[in-house]
């Protein structure tokens, strides 16, 4: 139903175009369908009008993140600095950290973001990561084991179980 969403978004932004809770909506979407251009576009157009709104900085860093554009940072940052205790606000700026080479900074931040939210299992592959990045495998280990023997599903949980098997491996 996401094209039909898109259609009905886009004829309710031609009669507001500056509605920026109509171009969040179409943003986020477009993330889901992985149109990044498409939703980059939306996001920057809440920016415009929001240029301190937490979770579309936060959105935009993570779309950045999956192309790996070197803004992501900046942006999470800023979401961070605005909101250092959001748990997912710290999630995005941890993990940003970790995959664009400050693995140290990244465990720092992600940590904190695991202790504001014990039980969100993405939270936990992040820290596990950045664990196995900082070179502690036993922690990285320790994470990942919990989470391959929880039954809950989370979007990461494949790539959960092949960085387990991996330091398993090694």
């Amino acid at each position: 139903k996401l094209p039909a969403a898109v259609k009905f978004l886009d004829q309710e932004l031609e009669k507001n175009p500056k509605n920026s809770a109509i171009h969040f909506k179409l943003a986020t979407v477009y993330q889901q369908l992985n149109d990044y251009s498409q939703a980059e576009k939306h996001y920057k157009a809440v920016l415009t009008e929001q240029p301190d709104n937490i979770l579309v900085l936060n959105n935009l860093a993570w779309l950045y993140s999956q192309q790996n554009n070197p803004l992501a940072i900046e942006l999470a940052k800023k979401a961070y600095t605005k909101a250092p205790e959001s748990a997912a606000i710290a999630d995005t700026y941890g993990y940003i950290l970790v995959k664009q080479g400050q693995p140290a900074d990244g465990l720092t931040i992600l940590e904190k973001a695991a202790s504001l939210a014990p039980t969100a299992n993405d939270i936990q592959f992040h820290l596990a990561e950045a664990y196995a990045a900082n070179n502690n495998k036993n922690k990285a280990l320790e994470i990942l084991e919990s989470l391959a023997k929880a039954g809950q599903d989370f979007s990461e949980k494949k790539d959960a179980l092949s960085l387990l098997a991996k330091l398993k491996a090694n």
